[in-house]
């Protein structure tokens, strides 16, 4: 539901697009974008085209918004299109029960990324179901798509692996973001003590299926079992 503001001339087309609700399936193919994006959202987007050049412009809300079979809820976002160049420069969302945001883009001739984000509060139960406790990072940087292209810091807390004792994490995390999966590398320590820790992560946006592989040592054992006495 919604309507159309159309100015055309010989210069080129100007266009505002205003939803109440529309679906992103099609509405994104008439925003010259051939993204996997779908879902409900409501907002406004400005299109201005001179001869082979297009620009968009335009901010929306959706409830639920899905990426391939990856689902982003309660999203918030500013985006913009050049042709070249997709990018949402105010980005926020919920993603696995946390908040995330910041901004990210992708330059699709060259599959360049760049990406600013900051998330709160994931439950990793919910990624994965033998995992427990929340996790919040930062990170950012650049980089072409499935190689190093964003770097920061993590921490983890009332991180629960059966059998261990609760406890908390953190340290250094790099992402690997492509079109098919987000792939993590996280180094660091449980607290207290010298207890080293290493999580490959593989979230891909296809298939269901989480990939986890913790590797790590103890130097304090207070951690690995309730010990009486």
């Amino acid at each position: 539901y919604g309507e159309i503001d159309l100015v055309s001339g010989a210069a080129g087309l100007d266009a505002v697009i205003r939803m109440s609700r529309g679906e992103l399936a099609r509405i994104i193919p008439g925003l010259d974008l051939t993204y996997p994006f779908s879902g409900s959202a409501s907002g406004e987007f400005r299109v201005t085209t001179r001869g082979t050049a297009i620009q968009v412009d335009g901010r929306f809300t959706s409830p639920l918004l899905h990426y391939l079979n990856e689902g982003f809820h309660f999203v918030s976002a500013r985006l913009t299109w050049d042709g070249d160049t997709i990018a949402f420069p105010e980005l926020s969302f919920e993603y696995y029960g946390g908040s995330v945001g910041g901004s990210w883009q992708l330059g699709t001739l060259g599959q360049v990324m760049a990406i600013d984000l900051a998330a709160d509060g994931i439950d990793l139960r919910q990624l994965a179901p033998d995992l427990g406790g929340r996790l919040s990072f930062d990170v950012r940087g650049g980089g072409p798509l499935g190689e190093k292209n964003g770097a920061g810091r993590f921490r983890i807390e009332g991180l629960l692996i059966e059998p261990f004792q609760p406890t908390a994490a953190e340290g250094d995390l790099e992402l690997r973001l492509s079109l098919e999966d987000l792939r993590l590398l996280i180094k660091g320590a449980f607290s207290p003590g010298d207890n080293d820790i290493t999580v490959n992560a593989v979230i891909p946006f296809v298939e269901e299926g989480i990939a986890v592989d913790l590797r790590g040592g103890f130097g304090n054992m207070d951690l690995l079992l309730p010990w009486k006495g």
